[in-house]
Parts: structure tokens; sequence; C-alpha cells
């Protein structure tokens, strides 16, 4: 397989040559589309010569190729058996024939670097797994990057992980901390922050304070490492301390099965381990105020995204402790006060509307048993009214609906539950619920 983006070069080998030779001093050019280089596929082959001596281009068509020779760093070479189709006035097909290619690979494996490091810490063990490239090539590739000041280096051994380098980057001891000082800080020192129009820099200010008032106050952590920058038009910052984990912690607290539970029970809203002293509200409207949300711990990870209106669980390098990242557009409209209203009672101001997705409290997209509905619904009844959001659920049994729909209905008359996004199935299963 041939790395997409390369830029691969062609000399011309004898049919009987048992061995490479040199390539020319003027190689003719092949060039591919972004994927992988397969048999059977179609390339274009750039000529070689120039003035009336020159081969045009022609259309190669690539029946069967194999590695040679292998540079595991930066390049590779192909012996490529190729069927060439010669134009009419040639006058006949050539036969086929063996190339050399040569490619060099650093290009396109940044270019895949920085797309991972965009969405979160990068491992050498994530860019093998799509490359195919060997663990000590990509230590290469990431040590020249760290060198050149785009990543910098985390941990060590088999946990060291790679980070984009950042505009602000800084650790703090958890001990004594204050949110509010740091954000002075990060104003201070950020030049771009202090430019951000007053509603995103309201948004930013307010979504870093309680994310690092989360660190301070429920990791039972040793310190936090703090980082701002920008990606295009988006302003961007993490939070990371060495704590239990988010997902442990709420788990334990409320004495759910997994962390999958965990992840529901914080989407909620209301949800903390601090009663006495926090309100659970922190984690919610910041995942609303945000454009991208994304908090990780034991090895999961929760993304929020508002501009699609869409959230997603997956695996995450994260193992240690918490760590959050949001994003927001320098430019987004949005204003935290809307963010607010849109969750609260519009008399008494108080955090009285939620919204559930059903399939973020479990694996899968069929949910059939009470158990799966309890699961869904325990902290609601904190609120007055909670959308049930059934967008991505296939399928949902009648125990389910009938749990959520008349069993709890019925025990908290002061919570109104609304279904939304619903399939012509699942709707029917819910009005029967209700009929019943």
């Amino acid at each position: 397989m041939v790395f997409p983006g390369q830029c691969l070069y062609t000399s011309p080998i004898s049919k009987s040559s048992k061995y490479l030779p040199n390539r020319l001093a003027s190689p003719t050019h092949l060039s591919l589309s972004q994927r992988p280089l397969t048999e059977g596929e179609s390339v274009r082959d750039g000529g070689q010569g120039t003035g009336a001596a020159a081969t045009p281009i022609r259309p190669v068509v690539i029946l069967s190729f194999s590695c040679v020779a292998h540079d595991p760093v930066t390049a590779c070479h192909f012996v490529v058996v190729y069927s060439r189709k010669m134009t009419k006035r040639q006058g006949k097909r050539w036969p086929g024939g063996y190339r050399e290619i040569r490619g060099d690979r650093s290009p396109a494996v940044k270019d895949l670097i920085l797309d991972l490091a965009a969405q979160g810490p990068v491992a050498s063990s994530d860019v093998t797994s799509r490359t195919g490239l060997t663990r000590q090539a990509i230590l290469y590739h990431l040590n020249q990057m760290v060198d050149a000041g785009e990543l910098i280096r985390v941990g060590r051994g088999r946990g060291t992980h790679y980070l984009l380098k950042a505009d602000f980057s800084e650790t703090f001891q958890l001990a004594g901390l204050e949110e509010h000082e740091v954000w002075k800080i990060v104003e201070a020192q950020v030049q771009f922050v202090q430019t951000l129009k007053p509603n995103v820099r309201s948004i930013l200010a307010y979504a870093f304070t309680e994310m690092l008032n989360n660190a301070i106050e429920h990791s039972k952590g040793t310190r936090v490492r703090v980082r701002f920058w920008r990606e295009e038009s988006n302003v961007l910052f993490e939070v990371a301390d060495n704590g239990r984990g988010v997902f442990r912690t709420v788990r334990e607290t409320f004495g759910l099965e997994d962390d999958f539970a965990a992840i529901q029970h914080l989407a909620k809203g209301k949800q903390t381990s601090d009663p006495t002293r926090h309100s659970g509200e922190g984690i919610f409207f910041t995942s609303k105020a945000v454009d991208r949300f994304q908090l990780e711990s034991n090895a999961l990870k929760w993304i929020v995204d508002n501009i699609r209106d869409d959230q997603a669980i997956g695996d995450s390098l994260v193992t240690e402790g918490t760590g959050v990242r949001c994003t927001i557009h320098r430019n987004s409209a949005r204003v935290l006060k809307d963010v607010f209203d849109a969750y609260s009672d519009p008399e008494t101001y108080e955090f009285a509307k939620s919204s559930v997705k059903v399939r973020l409290s479990e694996r899968g997209q069929v949910f059939l048993s009470r158990s799966e509905a309890k699961r869904l619904l325990a902290g609601l009844d904190a609120f007055r009214q909670v959308v049930i959001d059934f967008s991505g659920v296939n399928e949902i049994g009648q125990g389910f609906a009938d749990e959520v729909f008349r069993v709890w209905n019925r025990e908290h008359p002061e919570t109104s539950l609304v279904p939304a996004n619903m399939s012509p199935a699942i709707a029917e299963m819910v009005r029967r619920g209700i009929r019943n």
C-alpha cells in the first residue's frame, strides 16, 4: 500500500533485471488520488523528457505491486507491474513492464498527526494503527514535530502522548488554587482572549472557571494543566487534572452500574458529588454554552457538539484524572443568558428544565427493559420539565415505554416528560404508554 498523499516518482526498470536501478535525474511522476494505491487503480503517468522527444501523458492501470525495499522512517520502494493504454496514433498497446515507485511519507504523516492532535491527546499507537508504519517510524515524526515546536510531549514511556502547542500552557498545584485568579492570568497573558467579542469572552470565562473549579473541588488530584490556543477561527481551552476521574467519581457517588451511566447522569444536570456546596449546573451549562464540549476520563470520552446538535461517547486515551476541552468560534453569536434562559423557569429563574438523549444511557440503539428506563430516569425528579430525546434510537420495548410514561409519570406528577425526535414506531409505543 502506498500512503495517500505521497509524492510518487517512477523510473523505468528492465523486465528481466534482477536489481532496482538508480532513479533517473528527471523522473516521471505518478499522481494519486487521496487514498491508498491498490491493484486495479488507474493513475496518470506524467511522462518523461521535453520537446518532441517527450513521452506523452498516458493512463496507467496498476495490475499488481510488491514492496521490495522499505525505509521505516520516510520512504518505501515498490515494483509495479502495469499495463499502459496507448493512443490509436501510436498503433499498438504496450504489453506492460516494471517501474520503481519511491515516495516520501513525511507530509502525509505530519498532516494526519495534526488532525488527530486537533481532536485530543495523540499516542504513537493512534498513528501506527492508521498508517501501518512501525512505532519507531512514528516516534521519529513525533519527535521532529516536538523539536519544531508544533507539539508538546506529555508523560513517559508507553504512557507518552502529544498535544498541540498552545498559546498558553501552565501547570498549577490544586492546593489553595482559585479559578478566578487563574482566569486573570490568562486574560493578561493571552492576547487573542483580549480581542474577543464580549459575548464570546463571557462564555469562555464562564466555561473555563466552572471547569477549573470542578478540578479544584472534586478531582482529589494534586495538579492541573491549563492550555489555551487557536485553530483557524476557533478558540479552545483545556483543563486536565491528575485526580480520580469524573466518571468514576459520579459512578461511585450515585451507585451507578458503569461509567456510561455516569455520563448520562452528568448530561441531565443537577448531579454533583458535593450537593452541600454545588448545584451540579457547571458541566451541564458549559456543555450547552460552547460549540463543542469534550469530557474525558477513565478511558471514555463524552462529546457534545452544539453545532450539529448531537452527542457521542467513544474511547479515550485519558486513563488518569479528567480532561475537558471546550471550543467556540471567535465570532459566535451565542449569548450566555440565552443558554440559561432555555433551561430556566421564566418566573423564578430556577434551573428547572433538562433534555436527555436516550441513546447515551446504554451501548446500543434498542431499549427494551424497565431497568434501562430506570437508569434513564434517575435524578430527573429534580426538574419541572424534561425533554426525552429519542434521536438515534431504533426501538423501545413496551416495558421501557410503560416505565417512563406511566409508572414514573404517576409517581412524579410534578415533572412533565416531553418526548421528542421519535420514529413512527417509537411514537406509537409512547402513545400506548401514555394511554395506559
